[in-house]
């Protein structure tokens, strides 16, 4: 039997509803399990989740930013609290790596552009912000270097 699209986006739309009451923190050991994507949209799901978190365990907002903050030193011990900051709050920095970048905002939009002269590498990633603006990130020999917002 063939389902109509109409009615899976009802019950998906429904699920969605009745598990957006069911959010509760995840402790330090969950963390551990969880992608680096899960880890930097939990901390930014808690200030929405405040008050459910205040009567969790005895954790308050920021004591739960900071184990989420512990648990990204601990897989990246080479990034500074800076550069994790700035990831967990979806922001690119001038000197990030690439891989800061990418854990930020994801892959680009578009392959990236590339240019090698004497004094080093150039590259830059594409992202879309909306259909009329893109940010474009600049980084030279692998370190982001410019970040420009461009309207077309």
């Amino acid at each position: 039997m063939k389902q109509s699209p109409r009615i899976i986006c009802v019950v998906l739309a429904g699920l969605m509803l009745l598990c957006a009451g069911c959010y509760s923190p995840k402790t330090p050991a969950e963390l551990e399990t969880m992608y680096d994507s899960e880890v930097i949209s939990e901390y930014a799901r808690v200030g929405y989740e405040e008050t459910r978190i205040q009567d969790w365990k005895g954790f308050t907002v920021e004591t739960y930013r900071n184990a989420v903050r512990q648990e990204m030193a601990r897989r990246y011990p080479k990034w500074t609290a800076e550069a994790i900051e700035a990831v967990l709050l979806r922001k690119v920095l001038i000197g990030m790596n690439k891989a800061q970048v990418r854990a930020s905002w994801g892959r680009p939009y578009r392959s990236p552009d590339s240019y090698e002269s004497a004094q080093g590498r150039s590259e830059t990633w594409r992202y879309r912000i909306t259909e009329h603006a893109d940010n474009y990130v600049e980084f030279y020999n692998g370190r982001v270097s410019s970040i420009t917002k461009l309207r077309h």
